[in-house]
């Protein structure tokens, strides 16, 4: 048993055999602040990351809702209205993933759902996939009804030309077809909506679909 000696214990260097070296103590005071520190920037990511998820989702809400407005302002939607009521309807009583997965099937909406994404968030994307659906067919419709070459004949001729070049341009189909730029663009969204090329990705280039 150690005996406490007052002499030992007054010398400023004296330390009991179980206390831990100064060196030793330092290097865990510094580990522990440096442990904070990395929880500290994982916390302020992890908000960061949150705060830029919350700000897409209102932009891709605020672009849906122009998106649709512009839609039903097209007069060609009338006819379609009743398509749209119900598909509207559809999606929001789906339950799962795998029910929207049906929906899009029978619609022939090109898109293979994630399992693990969020479904208010999937509802959103299939909601705006099918409202381009009904625009492409608005259009065509509006085509018909302008007189001159059918918005079809364009469809069929714009679909032969992307698949025939791989060319998903707006300026190619401009040219090719000698039409202007908004009904090239229009084409294009057509045959994005019938499956033929993607949806616009980095720089608005868009690609041919497989299979198509």
């Amino acid at each position: 048993m150690r005996v406490y000696n007052p002499t030992l214990a007054q010398n400023k260097h004296y330390r009991p055999s179980n206390a831990l070296p100064a060196t030793h103590v330092q290097s865990a005071q510094r580990a522990a602040v440096r442990t904070q520190e990395t929880l500290e920037a994982q916390r302020s990511y992890a908000d960061a990351a949150k705060k830029k998820r919350i700000q897409d989702q209102d932009t891709e809400t605020r672009n849906l809702q122009a998106r649709r407005e512009a839609l039903l302002a097209m007069p060609a939607v009338e006819n379609l209205q009743q398509q749209l009521d119900d598909a509207y309807h559809q999606i929001a009583a789906v339950e799962d993933v795998g029910e929207l997965q049906e929906f899009c099937d029978a619609n022939s909406l090109s898109i293979q759902l994630d399992p693990v994404e969020d479904l208010e968030s999937l509802r959103a994307t299939v909601r705006g996939m099918f409202e381009q659906h009904i625009e492409a067919l608005a259009l065509t419709e509006e085509g018909k009804a302008n007189g001159g070459e059918s918005g079809d004949a364009l469809l069929d001729k714009a679909r032969a030309l992307v698949l025939e070049t791989g060319k998903t341009n707006t300026s190619f189909l401009k040219q090719k077809l000698g039409i202007n730029l908004e009904k090239a663009n229009e084409l294009l969204d057509q045959l994005e909506a019938a499956g033929v090329v993607s949806a616009k990705g980095a720089g608005g280039k868009r690609e041919v679909l497989k299979g198509a």
